[in-house]
């Protein structure tokens, strides 16, 4: 076991960029301090495709997948303290991170990539530089073979959606996303701040006040009964599916100025009409994801257990109990399966989703054992976790564990929507990081502290007996296999928000649209004028009477349905 972990190590640390420079014929570029990573488009069908899928690819490096990469590495060797994590390794990643600061603002905030200043307008904007040769590259996509290759018939129509829509995810703002888990990722390294002296303070150095944390996450959310326009409107998607919530939290009993949810991006429409068109909001809409929010709640949490007596305010009580309870609400109500391409924008696969909720519930189990001072707040949530991940996710995994022989493992849909001679055939090219995801979930939910102190774990005593079969079973599948197949050590981490038609924002309803340039509000939205001019905002504002709601709904273009997205299929 130490030999394959040695492997994998050496591995990881391989896939960082020790300097910063051009790959060969001057068109790659790489960071250093960055881990690489790929962007492909998710081709599905014959063989072509197959190789395609795989082929097509531009490497990206971004503080984003850094950051996961080296919370894993360092919780890694928080578990097991013979693991000789590279101490360069650590502080290279801090570094190129750290560059991922919105220096627009100056308060806090991260973005998914490096920002670069834009003289000419005098403003910092994310620079992925190897994905802006690719868009500036789709202008030529117009070779007959390239058109044949992949069945694009339109291929104009093709080039000018992709380079519009690409564009635009170039100009993203700072996130609450890649800002939540910076402040989490310093709780890992203040675990071990004794090991990393000098990435702990550089660290610090760049983020010593949480409270600004704090009042990040608070100002940008999502607060449906505000009188405030940059509070209560929201992306038709997100209001779509999250209505229903909405509804529930008042039956409860609830009040209405306690439902605080996190939105996406660190900028609300009073902001994006000051700096568009050069930093703007894909469909310049801000939206919900419930990933984002499993790592808000993930970050908040990491950072009260590392300043206990740090000041809680209402508002990030309040965030708390919202996130907590919405994710039990999609769960409830399966609008996590059957929408997960509304309700979780950015991250296609569930299993890493699933991963984020159960490390909530692991590290508020460690805060319990080892404080004194556990705050009110956590209880709830901590009592609200631990029945989400007993009750749905360990039954989703249950359901969807694949068995043969003496293995068992899982598997979702990278490689599994190919054709081989004309028959379907699996590829399974994202099972083990499907299993390694799922057996972190179950031992996250399923354990507990070995003891006060200690970075040890036990079975709890009320463990199921097929839930440590199921972890025995695969996780000796993983030791056996892991190193054996390269085709099935991929995963989509994350993806585009659209996926398809039924995804395009015009197709939902809306009571407002904003004119980005001017500002000026329309009282409904006009989805022909949004498409053409590209500079309106549709959006919800307020809360929707039902009635109406479903009236407008059956104005709508699209079909509706309740489809599972269990092969997405990379559709533009």
């Amino acid at each position: 076991m130490n030999s394959l972990c040695l492997e994998l190590l050496n591995r990881v640390e391989k896939l960082q960029y020790i300097n910063t420079n051009r790959k060969k014929n001057g068109f790659y570029y790489e960071e250093k301090g960055f881990f690489s990573m790929d962007i492909h488009f998710n081709f599905t069908g014959n063989e072509i495709m197959t190789e395609a899928r795989k082929k097509l690819k531009v490497p990206d490096g971004n503080g984003f997948t850094t950051n996961f990469i080296i919370y894993c590495l360092l919780e890694s060797k928080k578990i097991n303290s013979s693991i000789n994590l590279n101490k360069k390794v650590v502080k290279r990643a801090f570094k190129a991170m750290s560059k991922c600061y919105d220096n627009n603002s100056c308060d806090g905030k991260y973005g998914f990539w490096i920002q670069k200043h834009d003289n000419e307008n005098n403003i910092f904007v994310q620079s992925p530089v190897n994905y802006q040769l690719l868009v500036n590259e789709s202008a030529h996509f117009t070779d007959e073979s390239l058109t044949k290759l992949f069945g694009i018939k339109k291929r104009n129509e093709f080039n000018s959606t992709f380079s519009y829509s690409s564009k635009k995810c170039l100009s993203i703002p700072s996130d609450n996303d890649s800002t939540s888990i910076n402040y989490a990722l310093g709780s890992s390294i203040f675990d071990l701040r004794n090991e990393f002296p000098d990435s702990y303070q550089y660290w610090q150095s760049k983020n010593n006040d949480l409270q600004n944390y704090f009042q990040i996450i608070s100002k940008y959310s999502y607060r449906p009964f505000s009188s405030n326009t940059d509070e209560n409107s929201i992306d038709p998607r997100t209001y779509y599916f999250v209505r229903g919530f909405i509804k529930e939290w008042l039956e409860s009993g609830r009040k209405k100025e306690d439902l605080i949810l996190p939105m996406v991006y660190a900028m609300n429409q009073t902001e994006q009409l000051n700096v568009f068109p050069h930093i703007q909001i894909p469909s310049l809409s801000n939206h919900i994801d419930i990933s984002i929010l499993a790592n808000v709640l993930f970050a908040i949490i990491s950072s009260i257990k590392c300043k206990p007596h740090m000041k809680i305010t209402n508002d990030i009580n309040n965030i708390l109990i919202s996130i907590v309870l919405l994710i039990e609400y999609v769960l409830k109500t399966k609008l996590l399966f059957k929408r997960a391409d509304l309700t979780v924008f950015y991250y296609p696969s569930l299993y890493p989703v699933f991963w984020f909720i159960s490390r909530s519930l692991n590290t508020l189990k460690d805060f319990k054992l080892n404080s004194n001072s556990f705050p009110k707040s956590l209880k709830t949530v901590l009592q609200n976790l631990n029945n989400i991940c007993k009750s749905y996710i360990t039954k989703f995994l249950l359901k969807k564990v694949k068995r043969s022989a003496n293995e068992c493992y899982w598997e979702d849909f990278l490689g599994n929507g190919d054709s081989l001679d004309g028959k379907p055939v699996n590829y399974s090219e994202d099972r083990f990081f499907s299993t390694s995801c799922a057996i972190n979930i179950l031992i996250d939910t399923w354990s507990t502290p070995m003891h006060k102190g200690s970075n040890q774990i036990k079975w709890k005593e009320n463990l199921p007996s097929e839930i440590k079969k199921l972890v025995d079973s695969s996780y000796s599948y993983l030791i056996e296999n892991i190193l054996k197949n390269k085709d099935m050590d991929n995963n989509i981490f994350f993806s585009s928000h659209t996926k398809g038609k039924a995804t395009t924002i015009t197709n939902y309803p809306s009571n407002i649209t904003i004119d980005v340039t001017t500002g000026a509000h329309h009282s409904e939205s006009n989805a022909d004028e949004l498409l053409s001019k590209k500079i309106l905002v549709a959006l919800v504002r307020g809360v929707i009477d039902e009635n109406e709601y479903n009236k407008m709904l059956d104005e709508s273009k699209i079909q509706w349905n309740d489809v599972y997205m269990s092969l997405f299929t990379g559709e533009i």
